[in-house]
């Protein structure tokens, strides 16, 4: 994700932070409003946020529990 943005990796961790917060804030804001709610629920901030937390030689897992082979920068 850093080399996709032209950055280190943290700031693509800062960036993807930042999306996460405004993603929340737009579900809350329609919730709230009695719309049908877009951006992340609660749930899917809290696992963003858990990837933006992983370090560079952390790996995501995958549905079925098992080690993804690709790189998180």
């Amino acid at each position: 994700m850093a080399t996709a943005l032209g950055g280190t990796p943290n700031e693509a961790r800062a960036a993807l932070r930042s999306y996460a917060e405004e993603q929340r804030q737009h579900y809350e804001d329609d919730r709230m409003a009695g719309q049908n709610s877009t951006g992340l629920s609660p749930k899917q901030y809290r696992s963003v946020l858990g990837l933006a937390e992983l370090a560079d030689h952390e790996r995501t897992s995958s549905p079925s529990g098992q080690q993804s082979d690709e790189p998180l920068t």
